[in-house]
């Protein structure tokens, strides 16, 4: 593969549709006490609210910057750069590439994951061994961690549980989350080599839980993230279903006994599991059980002869008690989502990232973007095109991003490499409804969504492609089956699709052996 995708910069030109006065604001943050937590001026655009001001200032602005325009051009200005030294465009499109950047984000049409305004631009101090580049070597601090969300495999044993904690600590470290399955690590009613018993996977739970506690994201006043989760039949899921509910009685009771409460009160820090979210897994068999209320077998991990009865109403039953006390856990439903798998035949996609949006491979990674609807659709009569000019630029800026971030492991560093994930997603649909005056619950309101959430995928694998034509398609499809696998998948998103954006999935279908990202 040659050349460059100069031509997709150049025809994805993203302008200041008007001039946006500057502002000075005092961008102040308080506690849940009241009192002032932080205060420091900062010139913004006078388009950005206070609050959006003062989260920026206190969470991405470094040290020196005193600026929302410092913070966008030190971004915009180092992706640029990377993306001319490793041949993604050439020096004469770079400044239009980091114009349509900086534009997008003064004018919030778009935006990274956290840990990108954390890191990019900045040196970072390392320790050996702590964090790898995509191609497997140690950094020595000019590489950001860029990516917001990981997942991670555990294997039953002491070592790789404790390995887990140190790689966690690293992710948070840095600002990003983590998500593991637990189902690998033997129940508590299973038998230890020795004979002992197991404490089971929500005992070690426990213990990455007060790593998150002691390790803030970013190192900044922001919690911890992590997602664990857990198969429907696994021996030890009625412990995990109500785990977060007693934790959030407890809670309550400090409260009554004085404790302070909210998120970062006396009472939430005494209780534990307060940085992870939970999330069951359900595959169609486990819901076919439900609905016709039959038996549901826990069976051991490493005991198979280990097989507990129990009624699949009685489990769905306690799940959603729980949510309804506390929030968790949540369900992931595992039969539908490898039914997407745009790679079946390479793995099983077992878990997700903290929040739930990225869900892949054991043991990669993932940049995140979103892009703001309402704001798009604000200049939608001044350019009709402008969805898939900002799906372009931010595309091309998170396989960039991908490429000179670190990684917390070899492992994850060589997943991410043969598979490049990205995640593009949306912000604002609902302020997007409410501009234009269609209901939440509503066909016309669900169709609006369709429509654009399809031309926002389609147009991000169509430039994948566009990448994939200079730099070859996601280096893990290897055979005419792995195109095939991803095809499928997009026959299914045009199958899907509203009417008048199947024409966008025709050409990501015709494309389908170039695309970069799986």
């Amino acid at each position: 593969m040659s050349g460059n995708i100069d031509s997709v910069i150049t025809d994805s030109r993203v302008p200041m549709f008007k001039s946006v006065p500057r502002k000075k604001v005092t961008a102040s943050i308080k506690g849940t006490d009241g009192k002032e937590i932080f205060s420091k001026e900062v010139t913004a655009p006078e388009t950005w609210s206070d609050r959006a001001v003062a989260i920026v200032a206190q969470k991405y602005l470094t040290e020196t910057e005193t600026s929302v325009y410092q913070m966008v051009n030190r971004v915009a200005k180092e992706i640029t750069n990377q993306g001319v030294t490793r041949g993604y465009f050439s020096a004469e499109a770079a400044p239009v590439f980091q114009e349509n950047l900086a534009n997008i984000a003064i004018q919030q049409l778009a935006a990274f994951n956290s840990p990108v305004w954390f890191n990019v631009g900045c040196k970072m101090k390392r320790n050996p061994g702590e964090s790898f580049k995509l191609d497997g070597t140690g950094d020595d601090g000019t590489h950001p961690q860029a990516s917001a969300c990981f997942i991670q495999s555990i294997d039953d044993s002491i070592s790789d549980i404790m390995k887990v904690a140190e790689k966690e600590a690293v992710i948070f470290k840095y600002g990003s989350g983590s998500g593991i399955n637990i189902s690998t690590i033997r129940s508590s009613k299973e038998k230890l080599s020795n004979g002992g018993m197991p404490s089971g996977p929500l005992s070690f739970m426990r213990i990455h839980d007060q790593v998150a506690s002691v390790v803030k994201s970013g190192g900044r006043a922001r919690r911890a993230a992590q997602m664990r989760i857990m198969n429907v039949d696994h021996p030890d899921i009625l412990d995990f279903i109500r785990v977060k509910s007693e934790q959030d009685k407890m809670i309550k009771t400090l409260m009554e006994a004085g404790l302070s409460g909210g998120m970062n009160g006396e009472a939430s820090q005494a209780a534990g599991l307060q940085n992870a979210n939970l999330s069951v897994r359900v595959p169609d068999e486990f819901m076919k059980a439900y609905e016709n209320d039959k038996d549901w077998m826990l069976t051991g991990v490493k005991d198979k002869d280990l097989r507990i009865k129990v009624q699949a109403k009685q489990l769905m039953n306690e799940l959603a008690k729980s949510a309804w006390e506390c929030g968790d856990p949540g369900i992931q439903f595992h039969t539908t989502i490898n039914k997407w798998n745009t790679c079946p035949s390479k793995f099983v996609i077992n878990g997700s990232n903290p929040c739930g949006e990225f869900v892949w491979a054991d043991n990669s990674a993932c940049n995140l973007a979103s892009v703001n609807l309402l704001a798009v659709h604000k200049h939608h009569d001044e350019d009709p095109d402008l969805i898939k000019k900002v799906v372009n630029n931010m595309v091309i800026a998170q396989n960039i991003l991908m490429d000179f971030s670190t990684y917390p492991s070899t492992e994850i560093a060589s997943n991410t490499n043969q598979y490049r994930p990205i995640g593009l997603g949306i912000a604002n649909l609902g302020g997007l409804l409410m501009e234009t005056g269609l209901p939440y619950d509503s066909e016309r309101g669900r169709d609006k969504a369709a429509s654009l959430t399809s031309i926002l995928t389609a147009q991000a694998y169509i430039c994948s492609a566009e990448i994939g034509k200079v730099f070859g398609r996601y280096p893990a499809s290897t055979t005419n089956e792995d195109v095939n696998d991803l095809t499928e998948v997009l026959h299914m998103h045009r199958k899907s699709a509203p009417k008048g954006t199947k024409v966008l999935w025709d050409t990501a279908i015709k494309n389908a052996g170039y695309i970069r990202n799986a």
